[in-house]
């Protein structure tokens, strides 16, 4: 079911005499909920350890063996390439005395993953294939239960790893059977490739920076060349609206009207592709952009906007097929939300999909995450990609330079002694809420 609309369900009020600072107005959010150390704890043993997450691109482990770390929190995951092509995903400790048998990214030599501690040595598949004098043991502490690696649930999708520690939690095909998945399968996720990969620490907590990504309302004061000589309501914020999934947390926005008197819809289409191109990188190509700016000359003397509009993004088709990387037809997802800590926004078969990952100990800092992608030919191989490490926020595109100004000022506003609660619209941040109370349903089971 979805729906645009967010109520408290019977499900969440039974989470709040347990989670503390429940949401119990969905409009008004607690504060303590972005620094408080009990919740944070919560966070790390009731979401992190039941939820369906994002931990991989397929990207990144190309080949059989091939392996990446996926840190949350104080875990940590190995997400292992099998030798059928298949992904699995284990705890990432040895079962003798837990040392972690992979870091960062690399490949597992022979097929094997051997502990660096004893010599222990783990088929893919997680079987303990050798134990070092393992006449020494007690026979019933090395049985298969005792010694296999600890697996999770795994999900490839949109050219992605999921993963679910918790096995005996719902699949990956309920968690995503909801309208949102459908618009997801449209936007060519599975024949994109990585562009670039970047990573960067906020001093925030992990969902104030989410929360950036959730709304459109702060477009008009945060980006203001966006919306240029606007001033107030000349802005639309009506012009989108807003998608939520109440059950399983996910939304997504759609343009559904006129976001600006001021400028016409070919005009709009204009100022933010222009703004867009460097402010973001990688929502839309420089070919598409030349492309784009070449039929706008054409305007008005050889073709209305309306042409323009119909005709430019015709050819950018027309240009993807001639070189042999089709670009997905247009859909009408822009921007979407995967709970609980994805968002994305795609345009023309490019997507930039964001992760955000608390810290393992600090409230108030988390990774955000960014990967720009973009068509290939298909069948193009995979190729890993490289993630750059950034250190200061002046290395993010110019756009993402203001979000996070935002998101490092809001975590210091939100410490202010006499601020209690985040207030929020339901016509414009209903995707912040829904995902709130969505979150307490986690934390109080």
């Amino acid at each position: 079911m979805v729906s645009t609309e967010r109520s408290v369900t019977s499900h969440d009020r039974a989470t709040d005499a347990t989670v503390p600072f429940a949401v119990v107005d969905e409009v008004l959010v607690p504060a303590e909920r972005f620094y408080d150390a009990e919740f944070f704890a919560l966070e790390r043993d009731k979401l992190w350890s039941s939820v369906w997450q994002l931990a991989a691109r397929l990207e990144d482990v190309p080949q059989p063996g091939d392996f990446i770390e996926y840190v949350i929190t104080d875990r940590s995951y190995l997400i292992v390439r099998q030798d059928d092509g298949s992904v699995k995903a284990f705890e990432n400790a040895c079962r003798h005395r837990a040392t972690v048998l992979g870091t960062g990214c690399g490949t597992f030599h022979g097929g094997k993953m051997v502990c660096p501690f004893h010599g222990w040595r783990f088929e893919l598949d997680g079987e303990c294939s050798f134990i070092y004098s393992a006449r020494g043991f007690r026979p019933d502490t090395i049985t298969p239960e005792h010694t296999h690696l600890v697996e999770c649930q795994v999900a490839t999708r949109w050219g992605m790893v999921f993963i679910n520690p918790d096995l005996s939690a719902p699949g990956f095909d309920d968690f995503m059977d909801c309208e949102l998945a459908t618009q997801l399968d449209e936007i060519g996720l599975d024949t994109a490739r990585v562009d670039w990969w970047r990573r960067i620490r906020i001093e925030s907590n992990w969902k104030i920076a989410l929360e950036a990504f959730l709304e459109a309302y702060h477009i008009l004061t945060t980006h203001p060349e966006l919306a240029p000589g606007h001033v107030d309501d000349e802005y639309n914020a009506d012009a989108m609206s807003y998608c939520v999934d109440p059950e399983r947390g996910h939304g997504w926005i759609n343009e559904s009207g006129v976001v600006s008197e001021l400028m016409s819809p070919a005009e709009n289409m204009m100022v933010n592709n222009r703004v867009m191109l460097p402010g973001v990188e990688g929502w839309l190509t420089q070919a598409q952009f030349d492309t784009m700016e070449e039929f706008w000359a054409r305007v008005p003397d050889e073709l209305t906007e309306d042409e323009f509009l119909v005709q430019f993004h015709a050819q950018v088709y027309v240009d993807g097929e001639a070189i042999g990387v089709p670009v997905p037809p247009r859909p009408s997802l822009g921007h979407a939300y995967v709970f609980p800590n994805s968002a994305l926004i795609s345009y023309l078969g490019n997507t930039l999909w964001y992760r955000f990952l608390p810290d393992a100990r600090d409230p108030e800092v988390c990774t955000w995450e960014i990967w720009c992608l973009s068509q290939r030919p298909v069948g193009e191989p995979l190729v890993r990609p490289e993630l750059q490490e950034l250190a200061h926020q002046r290395e993010l595109p110019p756009v993402y330079q203001q979000d996070a100004s935002n998101m490092e000022l809001q975590q210091r506003g939100i410490r202010s002694r006499g601020f209690t609660h985040d207030v929020y619209a339901p016509r414009y941040e209903n995707m912040i809420t829904n995902m709130h109370q969505l979150l307490d349903a986690y934390l109080g089971r």
